[in-house]
């Protein structure tokens, strides 16, 4: 015979033989320990009840007890604390942490308490997806965007220069006289000066094309998070920044 060992109305355990304990029915033995109760001596399954109380370790009990939150749930739901409130975890919720790993965001736990945490994270995921499409136009970081800016300047600078003055040498932009050099060891012919720069700057404004559509979105994105009253609002948002 099965007996139950519980504390309150949680079971913690079982025991065999004959001990002082309340009984484990037969229909019940192959169920985990998490899913019974007790109530009134009787062990209950907890699948059946659709109120809970729940501690401020967020499990969920079948009596009331001080400091014990009443919430409509079943005992499968996943139960998030926002605000100091417990609730049931909804889609909403999930939709942010995967839109957060798939980011590369780091998130702990099961993600934000607080409606402003949710806000925090979810404005860092657009930062990450942001940079992700930034990467895809070619800057990966701060040295590299600035070698583009002063390759552009450069390039600018030198046609300006041509124009005034025909013998003007490229050698005395260094960033522009790169780019010459690495196609020169590319190909083993050294490139026209001018040509080069100009298709530097043709690059370069094809680039900042794309990068203020990605700053308009970005910026779109994350005033709307911030404006949102609740996750649902912050998951939509989300939502349409990936569609």
């Amino acid at each position: 015979m099965i007996r139950v060992v519980y504390d309150d109305d949680l079971v913690t355990g079982l025991a065999n033989g004959h001990c002082a304990g309340t009984i484990l029915p037969e229909s019940m033995r192959g169920y985990p320990l998490s899913r019974l109760r007790v109530a009134d001596g009787t062990v209950v399954d907890a699948a059946i009840y659709d109120m809970f109380y729940i501690d401020a370790s967020g499990v969920k009990h079948i009596v009331p007890g001080d400091d014990r939150q009443a919430l409509s749930c079943m005992w499968s739901d996943d139960l998030a604390q926002l605000d100091g409130i417990w609730i049931v975890r909804c889609d909403d919720q999930q939709q942010i942490l995967a839109a957060a790993r798939a980011s590369a965001v780091a998130v702990s736990g099961s993600g934000p308490t607080t409606l402003a945490g949710w806000h925090d994270l979810a404005a860092s995921i657009v930062d990450a997806q942001a940079a992700n499409a930034r990467e895809a136009v070619g800057t990966t970081g701060y040295g590299q965007e600035t070698e583009y800016i002063n390759t552009e300047a450069d390039a600018r600078a030198f046609i300006a220069a041509l124009a005034a003055d025909e013998t003007t040498d490229a050698a005395d932009y260094p960033y522009l006289a790169a780019e010459i050099a690495a196609q020169a060891a590319a190909t083993g012919e050294t490139p026209d000066a001018e040509t080069v720069a100009h298709e530097i700057i043709t690059e370069a404004e094809s680039w900042a094309a794309s990068l203020a559509q990605i700053k308009q979105a970005r910026r779109t994105a994350k005033l709307q998070i911030a404006a949102a009253t609740d996750v649902a609002g912050i998951a939509a948002v989300l939502a349409g920044l990936s569609s």
